[in-house]
C-alpha cells in the first residue's frame, strides 16, 4: 500500500511514522541557517526507501536539497536480444560464465519477491522530480574501474562551489577521490548490513546463510575504505527465520529510513561535535569473509537444501500442536550487590488452563509482597493485568484481574510515588501511555491521566536527580525494529521531554526494557530484553554510566540466559524480599489450553 506524502510523493505506507516525523522534521535552532544538501542519484526515480528520505528533507524546516547529481553513464546493455523468449534467454545465460554463475541467485530472487512483497515495494522506483525542481542539476559520467567510480575535477569543483553541508549517496557505485571532500560534513551513505561483520552484499542474505541472529544497517560518512567510514547511526534487528532474504530486509530497511533525517536534525540543533560524540566506537572487522559477494550456484544449493532440511525437522517436531507458554516464578531475594546469574532456585508457578502469566512486577506494601502480571487469555488473544499476594509458600490466593481494557495490557510497572501507588501498564495498542492510580490497593485501579500521546512498549520509570525518567520502546513505523527512547519530566504529572540522544538504543539485543531499574553498589542497572534469537530470549543487565538531560551512556555488565530446554526469560524484578522472573517454553496445546 502507498499513499501520497503532503508533497505528493508516493511513499509506501510501511515507511510512514507519526512520532518520528513530528520530532525530526522540525528544528528548534532558529539561529542556524538551513542546511544545504546534495544528492547522488542514478535517476530521478530512486527506490522508495530513498524517496522517503528526500520527502523527509523537503518537508523539514532545517534542510533543503540544493543539488542533484544524476548518473550519466550509459545503461548496461542487456545480454539478451530484444524480444527473446524464455528458452533463448536461458540458453544465453548458460553460455555466459558470469550469468551462469549467478543463475541460482537470480531464480531465488524472483521467487523471493513473492514471499516479501513489502520489501519489494521499498525498492520500487518513485518519481521524485517534483522535489528536485529548484536544485542545481548535474549530469556526471564518472570514470569506472571495476566497481569504483571517480568523478572528474570539473564535477568536484562544481559541487565544492555550491557550499554543501552534506551529500547523500543514493546512486552510483563505490565512490573514491576528491568528491568525498566536496561537502562540509562529507558524503553520507547507507550500508544495509552490520559493517562489523558484513562488507559487500547482497544485503541481509549472508546473515541468514550463516545463521547470524542479528541483521544490521548503518549510516556512514564515506571514506576511501569500503564500508569503514565514520558511523553516524547503527541499528541491529533480529534476523528472520526461514529462507526469505526479503522478509529479513524489511525491518532493517524500514528502521533505517529515518536515519538521515534524524542525523540532519541533530546536526542542525546540536552541531557536528554532538553527532561525532555519540558515534559508535569503531571496532576491527570480524566478518568471516574479507568481502561478501553474490552467492554462486553451489552456495545457493547448499543454502536452499539446508533450509529445506531444517524446515522438515521443525515440521516433524511439531506433529503435536504446541504453543509458546509463559509462566512466572519466584525465589528469596539475593539482596544488594548481586545480579541474577541464573534461574537456579526459582519456584515456577502454574497458571490456570487457558491462560499464561508473564511480565511479573512485585511491590512490598504494608509488610506484604504483591505480584502483578500480564494474564493472557488464549481464547480472547488479549492480556489484562492480574494481582496476587506472594509469600514464602507461594501465592496466598489465585491471581485476580485488576485492570481490564478493550486493548491488550501487559508489563504492569507498579511503583509508589509520594503518598500514592501507581502503575504504567504497556498499552501500545491503545496508541498512548496511560497512568493508573490504586484507588484501593491492590485490587481497584482507576485511570489517572494520559502521560504520552503515542504508544510505547514496556515503559519503565526511574527517579533520579529530581526528575522522572521514562524509558520505552518505540515501534514507529510498525514494521520497524524496537528503538529505546528516553524522556524526562519535572514530575510524574508533568509533560515529557524528548531526550536529544534518542533513540538511546536501536539494538534488538538491548532496546526493550525487561524490568525495574535497580541499584547495585551505588550504580544503577537497567535490565533489557535480548530479542535477537527470538522474542524475550534473554536479559542483559546494563550499567547506566551517564544520565542527564543532554546525554545518556550505558554499558553491559551481565547476561541472564535461559537454561537448556527453555526458550527465553524476559522480565526481572525484586522487592527486597523476593525476586520474580518469567520464562517461556513450548508446551502442548492440550496441556495449557
Amino acid at each position: 500500500m502507498t499513499s501520497d506524502s503532503p508533497l505528493g510523493i508516493a511513499v509506501p505506507d510501511v515507511l510512514r511514522a507519526s512520532l518520528l516525523d513530528d520530532i525530526y522534521l522540525r528544528s528548534a535552532n532558529d539561529a542556524r541557517p538551513v542546511q544545504r544538501i546534495g544528492v547522488l542519484l542514478d535517476s530521478e526515480q530512486p527506490a522508495a526507501l530513498f524517496a522517503a528520505v528526500l520527502d523527509h528533507i523537503s518537508r523539514s524546516n532545517h534542510s533543503r536539497i540544493e543539488a542533484v547529481v544524476v548518473n550519466g553513464l550509459p545503461a548496461r546493455p542487456s545480454p539478451h536480444r530484444p524480444g527473446a523468449g524464455k528458452l533463448r534467454k536461458l540458453i544465453t545465460t548458460l553460455r555466459d560464465k558470469k550469468l551462469r554463475h549467478g543463475l541460482a541467485w537470480t531464480v531465488y530472487s524472483r521467487y523471493d519477491e513473492r514471499l516479501a512483497p513489502q520489501a519489494v515495494d521499498l525498492l520500487r522506483p518513485v518519481d521524485c522530480s517534483s522535489l528536485l525542481t529548484h536544485a542545481v542539476r548535474i549530469v556526471a559520467a564518472p570514470d569506472v574501474k571495476g566497481f569504483v567510480h571517480r568523478f572528474d575535477t570539473a564535477v568536484v569543483q562544481q559541487l565544492s562551489d555550491l557550499d554543501l553541508d552534506v551529500i547523500l549517496r543514493f546512486g552510483f557505485n563505490i565512490i573514491r577521490g576528491g568528491i568525498l571532500k566536496c561537502a562540509r560534513y562529507g558524503i553520507w551513505s547507507f550500508h544495509h548490513g552490520d559493517n562489523e561483520f558484513y562488507r559487500g552484499g547482497p544485503p541481509h542474505f549472508w546473515e541468514i546463510h550463516e545463521g547470524n541472529p542479528c541483521s544490521g544497517a548503518i549510516l556512514q560518512v564515506l571514506n576511501e575504505e569500503l564500508d569503514n567510514g565514520l558511523v553516524l547511526d547503527r541499528i541491529v534487528s533480529s534476523t528472520q527465520p526461514g529462507i526469505s532474504v526479503g522478509q529479513n530486509r524489511l525491518a532493517p530497511y524500514v528502521t533505517s529510513a529515518h536515519m538521515v533525517i534524524r542525523a540532519l536534525h541533530a546536526l542542525h540543533e546540536q552541531g557536528w561535535e554532538a553527532i561525532v560524540g555519540r558515534a559508535p566506537e569503531p571496532v576491527p572487522y570480524r566478518g568471516k569473509r574479507k568481502l561478501y559477494r553474490t552467492p554462486g550456484n553451489r552456495e545457493m544449493a547448499a543454502f536452499v537444501l539446508g533450509k529445506l532440511a531444517r524446515s522438515a525437522r521443525l515440521r516433524a517436531g511439531n506433529l503435536v500442536p504446541k504453543r509458546t507458554h509463559w509462566r512466572i516464578g519466584f525465589r528469596p531475594a539475593h539482596g544488594q550487590g548481586e545480579i541474577p546469574a541464573s534461574v537456579q532456585g526459582i519456584r515456577w508457578l502454574e497458571s490456570p488452563r487457558g491462560f499464561f502469566h508473564a511480565d511479573p512486577f512485585i511491590l512490598r506494601h504494608g509488610g506484604r509482597s504483591w505480584v502483578f502480571v500480564e494474564e493472557f487469555d488464549y481464547a480472547r488473544q488479549r492480556g489484562h493485568i492480574a494481582c496476587a499476594e506472594l509469600n514464602g509458600a507461594g501465592l496466598a490466593a489465585p491471581f485476580q484481574p485488576v485492570i481490564e481494557e478493550p486493548w491488550h495490557l501487559s508489563y504492569p510497572f507498579v511503583f509508589e510515588h509520594d503518598t500514592g501507588i501507581y502503575m504504567i501498564p504497556e498499552a501500545a495498542e491503545s496508541g498512548k501511555v496511560t497512568l493508573y492510580r490504586a484507588e484501593d490497593f491492590p485490587f481497584r485501579w482507576v485511570r489517572e491521566r494520559e502521560l504520552f500521546p503515542h504508544g510505547l512498549l514496556d515503559v519503565t520509570m526511574h527517579r533520579r536527580d529530581g526528575l522522572c525518567w521514562f524509558f520505552g520502546a518505540l515501534v514507529d513505523p510498525p514494521a520497524a525494529s524496537d528503538r529505546l527512547c528516553l524522556f524526562s519530566s519535572d514530575g510524574l504529572f508533568e509533560p515529557w521531554k524528548w531526550h536529544p540522544a534518542n533513540p538511546i538504543s536501536a539494538d534488538v539485543r538491548r532496546a526493550r526494557p525487561a524490568g525495574r531499574i535497580f541499584n547495585l553498589g551505588g550504580t544503577w542497572i537497567r535490565p533489557a530484553q535480548d530479542c535477537a534469537e527470538r522474542y524475550g530470549h534473554a536479559i542483559r543487565f546494563l550499567r547506566i554510566d551517564e544520565l542527564s538531560t543532554a546525554s545518556y551512556r550505558e554499558s553491559e555488565i551481565a547476561v541472564l540466559r535461559p537454561p537448556e530446554g527453555v526458550l527465553g526469560v524476559h522480565t526481572f524484578d525484586s522487592d527486597g524480599c523476593f525476586e520474580v522472573m518469567d520464562q517461556v517454553q513450548a508446551e502442548r496445546c492440550s496441556r495449557v489450553g
